[in-house]
């Protein structure tokens, strides 16, 4: 199964258009799909709002626990290596989400 990043890049139209809709690299897109999430916020907005797909998900957030909160995705990249950065440590949602709606 493809990660929610190799999905949003397809329904965005390819890596060529996801580099003219982000302003990164194709190689950083690439490096996003390859870790499963989307480091950069403004990209990640971006991407989830010409993808329909839900910005938290881009951004490697899971909704875990009783209460639904976001906290980040233990999922591992391609290589099967969690990063150091992945924890189980609960995570504010993204504040600037909603305004990718706007």
């Amino acid at each position: 199964m493809k990660n929610i990043v190799a999905r949003a890049v397809e329904l965005v139209g390819g890596p060529t258009r996801a580099t003219v809709l982000t302003g990164f690299s194709a190689a950083q897109i690439y490096n996003w799909r390859d870790q499963g999430f989307v480091k950069d916020a403004a990209a990640c907005c971006l991407l989830a709002e010409a993808s329909g797909l839900p910005v938290q998900e881009l951004a490697g957030l899971v909704r875990s626990g009783p209460d639904g909160r976001w906290i980040k995705s233990t999922a591992t990249s391609c290589d099967g290596v969690i990063s150091d950065s992945e924890s189980d440590e609960p995570l504010n949602p993204l504040a600037g989400a909603t305004a990718c709606a706007a």
